[in-house]
Formats: C-alpha cells, sequence, structure tokens
C-alpha cells in the first residue's frame, strides 16, 4: 500500500504541475494512455506507469515549450529527427514520442502524442524517418469519432481540472494486447464500459484517411 502512495502521490503531483499550466495556457489538450482512462473511471491508481501521456494540439508546441522555462522539465522535440520507421502494416516503429518533456531528476518523462483539427475532421500526427528523409504520417477521421474516443468536458480528478481519453478508448486499444499491465488494466476497466461506445468507435477505421509528407 505504501509503494502505490508513493506511485499515486508522484503521478498527482506531475498531473497538477502540468495540467494547471496546460490550463492557464489556454491549450487544448487530454490525458491518454491507462492513466487518462484510470481518471475517466475516477478510480485510484494502483500500478505503476512509465510515463504520462499527453495529446495536444500540434500548433500548441510552441506554447508547451513556454511554459516548460525555468522548469524541472527538459523539453525534448525530434520532429525533425525521428528515427521511427514505419512497418509494413503502415504503423509507426520505434520511440514512441518525437515531444516529451524529461524530468531532471530520474527517467519518468510525460510523452506527448499529437493532433490537428478541423470542424469536420481531426488528425493524429506522427512523424518517421525512410530513405534518410523526414516524414509526416497523418491519419485522418471524421469529426464524430472524436466524442466516441475524447471527452471535451473538463472533469476534476483529485482537485485537478483535466480533460481525458475515454476508458472505452483505452480499453478497446488494450483488448487484443498480451502486455501483462493490459490485461491488468482492462481486468479494471471492464466494468465501467459502456458498449454502446464501443459498438459506435467500431468500424471507424474504413473511414481513416492516411497521409504522408515529406519535411
Amino acid at each position: 500500500y505504501r509503494w502505490f502512495r508513493m506511485i499515486d502521490e508522484f503521478l498527482l503531483e506531475l498531473l497538477y504541475f502540468f495540467c494547471n499550466r496546460l490550463n492557464d495556457a489556454k491549450i487544448d489538450y487530454y490525458v491518454v494512455g491507462a492513466l487518462g482512462g484510470y481518471i475517466d473511471c475516477n478510480l485510484e491508481i494502483t500500478r505503476k506507469h512509465d510515463d504520462i501521456d499527453i495529446m495536444i494540439l500540434e500548433s500548441d508546441i510552441d506554447k508547451l515549450q513556454d511554459i516548460l522555462k525555468n522548469s524541472d522539465y527538459i523539453f525534448i522535440d525530434n520532429r525533425k529527427h525521428s528515427y521511427k520507421i514505419l512497418n509494413n502494416k503502415g504503423f509507426t516503429e520505434g520511440d514512441e514520442h518525437e515531444v516529451y518533456a524529461q524530468y531532471k531528476y530520474n527517467d519518468f518523462h510525460i510523452g506527448f502524442f499529437m493532433y490537428s483539427h478541423t470542424n469536420e475532421s481531426y488528425s493524429i500526427i506522427e512523424y518517421f524517418k525512410e530513405d534518410g528523409n523526414q516524414k509526416k504520417l497523418i491519419r485522418t477521421l471524421p469529426v464524430r469519432y472524436v466524442e466516441y474516443q475524447y471527452d471535451n468536458n473538463y472533469k476534476t480528478y483529485k482537485g485537478i481540472k483535466l480533460k481525458t481519453v475515454r476508458v472505452e478508448c483505452i480499453y478497446n486499444n488494450k483488448k487484443n494486447m498480451d502486455r501483462e499491465k493490459d490485461k491488468y488494466d482492462n481486468s479494471i476497466f471492464e466494468k465501467y464500459i459502456d458498449n454502446s461506445i464501443i459498438k459506435n468507435m467500431s468500424g471507424k477505421s474504413k473511414y481513416r484517411i492516411t497521409k504522408i509528407e515529406t519535411i
């Protein structure tokens, strides 16, 4: 219990720091990954997390860099120097985040996924290297799928105001994974799933448009 309590307090301290500054800077974001699922369900954090994943508008990256100045975090932006590759299934492999904030005093970091949106669509953005060239991978879906995956309403978790991924999105992503932590998370999340949201998310891949740009 004491070990989990230390994990909980450390993560809450980091969330408090980042979310307050993101809110003050009017940066649009969602806490994602498994941690976002726990928060969406208002659950205690009961396992170790190697990082915190936050999805952020790519157009707000400069604001993000500004709020990290004179802090305990080192801002790193590898969008023009990514060593990820694109495999034959169309997925990237390698370091998960091109943009992240490295804590100065241990290996913990905050990783940022990037997105953009219009009134009609939203896009997840990644970078990778191919034949010596840096490339930008843009996956776009109709905007109606946003509401099934992300909750656009702020919630308060242990005194922290933030927005999160929906637990159904995390559950859906993890259900075909074989890692012990994914099995553990889904054993917790399954009690909180709205199956109508899962159903609405199904089949979205047929509407996905993938675009690759050389930068």
